[in-house]
């Protein structure tokens, strides 16, 4: 299949194009000190790679952009981005929400190959001008971008991946049923009717907002505290041990509240965690369900 897709590519024609002649002029986001945002639910993205970019969530008044978009950094780094968001003044924003889902993926690397050279950095930012000035690579037809060609090409290559990763998956479950003595186990009654009943499921996309309550953790150095001076887990943003570091005893103002979702800020490693916690790193989130009325419970 990757060689099938590779020859697509090889065998395409390709056109020159600039960037503000196909989606008008790029936006640049403004200014927000971290000091002066509001927790929220709004995604704020600035420069950096770290959790792609977005170094908040947010509810200050600030311009939000549109899902199905691509920012460029100030170093030039490209990103799709399905969701909408505010950009601080080191984001150009490319408004492609006008192009279907896959072909804006496809857009949003030609840009990155064109932008992320190493020409940029903190003495020479990438700004939205530059973003204007941009010529890019894409599949033509009949001297236009073969938006076609991009969407059906994205969605093949999308396809792959699923399929890629659902026999790794059978792999490694496979492996550890053998490890166990399982490999040959015979289901209950009840065991085989929940096993048809999720592949009777239907399933959908949704956005982590609208279903979560996300928030940054608060911050308490490792200096401050004394390993394994209590009950209550400390939690950093590693894979193992379910990011429990240690378990201590503190001011209990710094507690944040468990069953919920704890992501990593710095590693992207996702928890649940069932107890109250404290937290090593504002970088950190938190995701909480809502309820029905939009409320976290």
């Amino acid at each position: 299949m990757a060689s099938l897709l590779n020859d697509k590519l090889k065998n395409v024609k390709w056109g020159v194009f600039n960037v503000e002649k196909l989606f008008g002029k790029s936006t640049r986001g403004k200014r927000l000190k971290s000091d002066d945002r509001i927790p929220g639910n709004l995604p704020f993205v600035t420069a950096g790679e770290s959790n792609e970019g977005v170094s908040a969530f947010i509810g200050n008044n600030v311009t939000v952009f549109s899902e199905n978009t691509t920012t460029i950094d100030m170093f030039g780094s490209a990103k799709y981005r399905n969701y909408k968001y505010g950009a601080d003044d080191h984001v150009a924003v490319v408004h492609t929400e006008k192009l279907s889902r896959h072909a804006a993926i496809f857009i949003t690397s030609a840009i990155h190959k064109s932008s992320y050279t190493g020409m940029f950095d903190y003495g020479r930012n990438f700004y939205a001008k530059d973003a204007d000035q941009l010529n890019i690579f894409l599949p033509s037809k009949n001297q236009q971008p073969d938006y076609e060609f991009m969407e059906n090409y994205i969605a093949e290559l999308e396809a792959e991946r699923i399929a890629e990763l659902e026999v790794e998956r059978i792999a490694e479950l496979e492996a550890y049923l053998t490890a166990a003595g399982l490999k040959d186990y015979n289901l209950t009654i009840e065991e085989q009717q929940a096993l048809d009943n999720y592949n009777d499921l239907i399933f959908n996309e949704f956005n982590v907002v609208d279903i979560f309550d996300v928030k940054n953790t608060g911050n308490i150095l490792s200096r401050d505290i004394k390993q394994n001076s209590g009950s209550t887990p400390y939690l950093c943003a590693s894979s193992e041990n379910n990011g429990v570091s240690s378990y201590i005893s503190y001011d209990k103002r710094y507690l944040e509240n468990g069953g919920c979702i704890f992501i990593g800020g710095k590693t992207f490693v996702v928890s649940y965690q069932e107890n109250d916690f404290y937290s090593n790193d504002s970088h950190n989130l938190i995701l909480s369900l809502k309820d029905k009325n939009g409320k976290t419970k």
